[in-house]
């Protein structure tokens, strides 16, 4: 679960400018103070993140709520860090501002102040547009200095509708993603990622600038089921609202199919996102 947080969490990544329309772009995400999430009625926020900069505009660091802070390092436009509490990180390798490898790291229990990269993303794209992911598992060995790996090849797979993201797999489950009619706005950097349920940091981090080609459109519903069995297992629905060309809250409606009674229970989520003045 901290390892969940900290992914979700480090997805607030600023971005590096290499021409006029990137420091257009940089500019307004580094309006961005402050993102919060809610689910029902419920005062308390799944999650509140501070994001504070560096003078180049990229992120200096988080502060969450919860869980504590959350440090970046840059290493010439190539690496990013990302280090979190209790020796956990996270490593991103760059080509051209592309994403083209994540490491996540944790400490081996068995060997003490020991550290290793528990897993590994390999992305491809197809020109600007995010293909597949190949995925490593690696786990130490009890009592050893030793490791076990796992290796999927095309574990995440994203097939493209135009210039949208229209069906997200794994395996036998499909995630379908149905859009509006309106253009996403530049600064709204949504994006259909690793994951069944689309109510997460990572979904509309700004992380995403890094991922190539994003969704030309604002997406309206989402939706998952197994295959061959085409039941739908989960459903969102979006909703917006806008200051201007910013969007300010994210509200997301979630029926889930798959209760032990054959019944269906619903959820509503919203996102705030809160900007300089």
């Amino acid at each position: 679960m901290k390892r969940l947080t900290l992914l979700m969490l480090a997805g607030l990544i600023g971005l590096a400018a290499c021409s006029s329309d990137d420091d257009d772009k940089k500019i307004k995400l580094n309006k961005l103070t402050k993102v919060t999430c809610y689910k029902n009625s419920e005062s308390a926020p799944v999650f509140q993140v501070e994001i504070y900069y560096n003078p180049d505009g990229t992120i200096s660091r988080l502060q969450d709520a919860e869980k504590g802070k959350l440090e970046f390092t840059y290493v010439d436009k190539k690496k990013l860090t990302v280090s979190g509490p209790e020796s956990e990180k996270i490593e991103y390798a760059l080509n051209n501002n592309f994403i083209t490898q994540m490491k996540t790291y944790a400490l081996n229990p068995y060997a003490e102040n020991t550290v290793y990269s528990n897993e590994e993303y390999t992305y491809t794209y197809r020109r600007d547009k995010l293909n597949t992911a190949d995925k490593l598992i690696r786990w130490p060995l009890e009592n050893s200095l030793q490791y076990e790996t796992r290796t999927y090849s095309a574990y995440d797979n994203y097939t493209w509708e135009g210039n949208n993201i229209n069906r997200f797999s794994q395996e036998t489950k499909e995630m379908i993603y149905e859009y509006m009619p309106d253009k996403r706005p530049e600064n709204l950097p949504f994006m259909v990622l690793s994951a069944f349920s689309p109510i997460s940091f990572d979904a509309f981090s700004p992380i995403n600038f890094y991922r190539g080609a994003l969704n030309a459109q604002l997406v309206s519903r989402a939706y998952w089921y197994q295959v061959p069995n085409t039941d739908i297992s989960a459903e969102y629905l979006f909703d917006y609202t806008f200051r201007n060309e910013y969007v300010t809250t994210i509200f997301i409606e979630e029926t889930d199919h798959t209760t032990n009674n054959g019944g269906m229970n619903t959820y509503t989520i919203h996102l705030e996102y809160n900007y300089q003045n």
